[in-house]
């Protein structure tokens, strides 16, 4: 029987091996029942979620960097703030893996705000 000079090599892989996935950038509008948005993001590049504000009345972002007011550790975290301690009641709601845009509104006319809801990639 023939056998090589090679060792079998094996190597661990430990669980806190930077090897793992970070979970994809998703983002959350909610509408509310008065007419404020609220963009819950949470980034790939991030560990954190952040909670922007999109005033109704001028149109205005508003994202400070407070933690445990804009800024929380998790989505669920940002979640339970919006619903728990706001009251925030949700009218409508999207889901996007990107925002490519926002045009705050002028004088009588709605802003808008552009979101990418799903990502394909087709060979050529």
């Amino acid at each position: 029987m023939f056998r090589s000079g090679r060792k079998r090599v094996t190597r661990a892989v430990r669980s806190d091996a930077p090897t793992a996935r970070k979970p994809a950038t998703r983002h959350r509008i909610i509408r509310s029942t008065q007419g404020i948005i609220f963009i819950v993001s949470s980034l790939s590049t991030r560990d954190d979620t952040q909670v922007i504000t999109i005033d109704p009345l001028c149109g205005y972002l508003i994202y400070e960097g407070r933690i445990g007011a804009d800024l929380f550790e998790n989505e669920k975290a940002a979640e339970e703030y919006l619903f728990r301690v706001r009251r925030v009641v949700i009218k409508d709601e999207w889901y996007a893996c990107a925002i490519i845009g926002y045009v705050p509104p002028t004088e009588g006319a709605h802003g808008l705000l552009g979101i990418v809801t799903d990502v394909r990639s087709d060979e050529i």
